[in-house]
């Protein structure tokens, strides 16, 4: 019907993504924004230490650009992401202890939405978002002493 394409019509796209280093926790966290053109609103990159999984990087990737899609007052989201793990979980309301809290914080924002999906897709699809990911743990690699 026409009206919902209406409401697809509005329907922007976040890609996510995570590089993680099990040697050291550091990981690098890489997202981007897409209008329902497809055209990139915004994109943003960021670092953390400490982080104890690649599962859990690739939750704090996704809870960040659906952090932003809410800032942006988006209203439908596609929430991609390349972790099959991690996207089962959020389809399932399934349970994991390390990635409890950021799990409950992702569908708390989720309620910001009139609708939201979470989709797994494959690595060389979300190539901006893994550069992004892999830029920001360059650069803790490559400044391993400089404060946040």
């Amino acid at each position: 019907s026409n009206i919902s394409q209406a409401v697809n019509s509005y329907t922007w796209s976040s890609f996510s993504d995570a590089a993680w280093d099990s040697s050291t926790g550091n990981c690098g966290l890489g997202w981007q924004l897409r209008d329902a053109e497809g055209t990139c609103a915004e994109s943003s990159s960021s670092h953390r230490r400490f982080v104890t999984s690649a599962l859990v990087a690739e939750a704090l990737a996704v809870k960040a650009v659906v952090n932003a899609a809410v800032s942006s007052h988006v209203s439908s989201l596609n929430v991609y992401s390349d972790s099959k793990a991690l996207i089962l979980l959020l389809n399932s309301q399934g349970q994991d202890v390390a990635l409890k809290g950021i799990l409950h914080d992702i569908h708390l924002l989720a309620q910001s939405f009139t609708s939201i999906s979470f989709k797994f897709i494959p690595r060389l699809a979300n190539a901006h978002a893994d550069s992004l990911a892999k830029s920001a743990l360059y650069y803790l690699r490559s400044n391993p002493l400089r404060d946040e």
